[in-house]
Formats: C-alpha cells, sequence, structure tokens
C-alpha cells in the first residue's frame, strides 16, 4: 500500500493500569494511513550523520566537534531567522502560510494559520517528505485537487502529528476554532 499521508494521533483511550500498587497511565496510539499514487523513490544508502559530544558510550569525534562551531557572536535580535513568504502554487495572492528557511540544508518550517471557520490554504507539491503538528484548532487536510487519486479528508485537531509524502499537494481547511499548524520539509 501507497501512503500520501500517515496520522499518528493520541487515542481517546486511557487505561489506569495497578502495579505494585501504584498506578499507572497507559495512552493508546493509532496510525490511519491513506492511499496515494506510486512515487519512484530514490535507492541511496543512508549515513551516520551525528557528530558525538558526549554522554554516550560510543566514538566521541572532538576534533570534527571543534571544527564546527564558530565563535562569533551577535546581539539578540540578529540570531533571529526572519520569516518569508512561502510560494505554494496557488493563484492566491494572500498566502496564509509562512516560510522559516535557516541557513541550513537539512530542513525548512512552514507555519500556516487559519483564523476562522472555512479559510483554506494550499501547499504545492514538495519534492520530498514532510511531518506537520497541528498546535491549534482543527481542520481538514486534504490532498490537492491536482493529484491523480484524491482521497477523503483527513480530520485534525490540536495535538496531531501528520506525515505527508514526496510530490504530494495538500490543502488545508479550518473549522469554527480555526487552524495552526507547522511542517518541517526538505527539498529533495
Amino acid at each position: 500500500m501507497n501512503v500520501w499521508l500517515l496520522q499518528v494521533s493520541s487515542g481517546t483511550s486511557r487505561y489506569t493500569l495497578e502495579y505494585k500498587g501504584k498506578s499507572r497511565s497507559l495512552t493508546l496510539y493509532s496510525i490511519t494511513s491513506y492511499p496515494c499514487p506510486p512515487t519512484p523513490s530514490p535507492s541511496r544508502p543512508h549515513a551516520d550523520n551525528v557528530v558525538r559530544a558526549g554522554l554516550t558510550p560510543k566514538l566521541r569525534d572532538v576534533p570534527t566537534l571543534i571544527s564546527m562551531l564558530t565563535y562569533t557572536s551577535a546581539p539578540a535580535d540578529a540570531q533571529l531567522l526572519v520569516t518569508s513568504a512561502f510560494d505554494s502554487g496557488s493563484s492566491s495572492s494572500s498566502s496564509k502560510t509562512e516560510l522559516f528557511d535557516p541557513p541550513i540544508e537539512e530542513f525548512s518550517v512552514l507555519r500556516t494559520a487559519l483564523s476562522r471557520e472555512g479559510e483554506k490554504e494550499v501547499h504545492r507539491p514538495i519534492e520530498g517528505p514532510s511531518i506537520m503538528i497541528i498546535t491549534e484548532g482543527a481542520g481538514k487536510i486534504t490532498q490537492a485537487q491536482s493529484q491523480e487519486g484524491s482521497a477523503a479528508p483527513l480530520e485534525v485537531k490540536r495535538g496531531d502529528v501528520v506525515f505527508v509524502a514526496a510530490d504530494v499537494g495538500v490543502e488545508f481547511e479550518a473549522d469554527e476554532e480555526g487552524f495552526v499548524l507547522f511542517r518541517a520539509f526538505v527539498e529533495v
């Protein structure tokens, strides 16, 4: 089965367990998958790109760590990441999505804020995978209409996490509470 969206959300079932006279709480998690058309994926090896500095029994590569650090100081406001408008690929001139693009290649983050019921925003297909977390409100996420084999809308709420496969456009629609989500992605 191919997946275009994968929702990981906390279940509503909470169980209390008794163990040696102490209560413990257990929350069940559910995973819901939605079908998508197949896309080619590159076959390449994965590398361990972690430089360890301590607190681990594994190799600590101190010379590499030191060579990676910068010791330049600047005022706090110079350290803030400036946002820019995200090119969503939509004809709408009033984008509700901000792009946080740090000076690194690993990832960027989008913040989408919809403030009223029925308000919508579309994200163009992104060349790499992405993961979203809903931080406020609730709404629906739908595969963009230009995609083949569109699936039913995925209803999400605060605290839900959603994975979006590469090259899939998505549309967001707020319910009565509004809707705020952050989407971390990488363009491959």
